[in-house]
């Protein structure tokens, strides 16, 4: 594993360096830095179909699979700047920056996915707004999720293992030991980041889109290291399911009108963000505040004025489901980006 030094910009070329400068930013190196990535050929996702369908050609399984990758992309985007994972966050301009393109060689369905521009903006739209080792962990674990080969691995291994089916050669989804400590340390990070734990949870649907398009191939490899039949991908496949995703709603609200319960201990309150047109139901326990977040919510509720609210939440097709307010905050100060040394 390359041994990564603290800079103001940080040169990302391979998985391998990644993951190393994932593990920097546990270790403290990048704490106090001002970080931005500079990203060469990577994230680089490479997908190989082989059979008659497949000579150059984009079979409209494979089109919409791309449109849940750049949908994956965009969630991504969203929850990292604007902490919502929800696309109507995104300006227009947004969308077309954080547009990929996928280019197609004939011969066989050789499809390679550059996210080298997406991760770029991210990274220049998270400067000043995240300390330089968020900004590592965060970017580099969502596109270590979204492209990692070995991820692939991992997954048919547990849905093969789930749906109790015995495939051929299954020892080739089991991990290297330099993929199992992949593995972990992607593991670690989801375990302190809230954005690479969320973009990990959704993007299982993602695997899923690549493996039905693969149904009618012969083969199909991912980044040119796991192969498997369309009959395997059809085996292994679970159809996506429509379900709530737990998100973090955290920002500047206003409180537009609340609805106190019978027992006064619980309200079911009207918020909207500050940075949106988008209003919501939330409720809040009287019980889950301190006496100073209280004051802060009565007072921000009576003058109309902008508060901090932490919010969980459920969403489903870009509509909150159900939200909680658990917290009643003082502005957060942006961190300030600090001189390279």
């Amino acid at each position: 594993m390359p041994e990564i030094e603290p800079h103001e910009i940080l040169r990302v070329d391979s998985e391998e360096t990644a993951i190393a400068a994932i593990k920097a930013a546990f270790d403290s190196v990048y704490e106090g830095e001002s970080v931005r990535l500079d990203f060469d050929d990577w994230p680089l996702l490479k997908l190989k179909y082989t059979g008659d369908k497949f000579d150059g050609t984009i079979t409209p399984d494979i089109a919409q699979a791309i449109v849940d990758l750049q949908e994956v992309l965009n969630r991504t985007y969203a929850l990292a700047v604007n902490h919502t994972s929800s696309l109507r966050s995104l300006s227009d301009d947004d969308r077309r920056d954080l547009q990929v393109t996928a280019t197609v060689e004939e011969g066989s369905s050789l499809i390679e996915v550059n996210l080298g521009d997406w991760a770029t903006k991210l990274s220049l739209d998270l400067a000043g707004k995240m300390a330089g080792t968020d900004i590592v962990v965060t970017i580099l674990g969502c596109a270590v999720i979204v492209t990692a080969g070995w991820i692939y691995k991992y997954h048919l291994k547990n849905r093969s293992e789930e749906k109790k089916l015995t495939l051929e050669n299954d020892g080739r989804f089991n991990l290297s030991q330099e993929e199992t400590e992949r593995l972990r340390i992607v593991t670690e990070a989801m375990k302190g980041n809230s954005v690479v734990r969320e973009v990990a949870s959704f993007s299982e649907g993602l695997r899923d889109s690549f493996l039905k398009s693969a149904f009618d191939a012969e083969s199909f490899t991912v980044q040119g290291d796991l192969t498997i039949t369309g009959e395997e991908a059809r085996r292994t496949y679970r159809s996506k399911r429509r379900e709530p995703i737990e998100v973090q709603l955290n920002g500047t609200y206003f409180i537009r009108s609340f609805t106190w319960a019978e027992d006064q201990q619980s309200a079911r309150v009207k918020v909207q963000r500050e940075d949106k047109n988008s209003e919501f139901i939330a409720d809040l326990s009287v019980s889950a505040l301190n006496t100073e977040q209280r004051s802060r919510f009565k007072d921000a509720t009576f003058d109309q004025a902008r508060v901090y609210l932490q919010i969980n939440a459920t969403v489903l097709n870009d509509q909150v489901t159900t939200a909680t307010i658990i917290s009643v905050d003082e502005q957060p100060q942006s961190p300030q980006m600090q001189p390279s040394s």
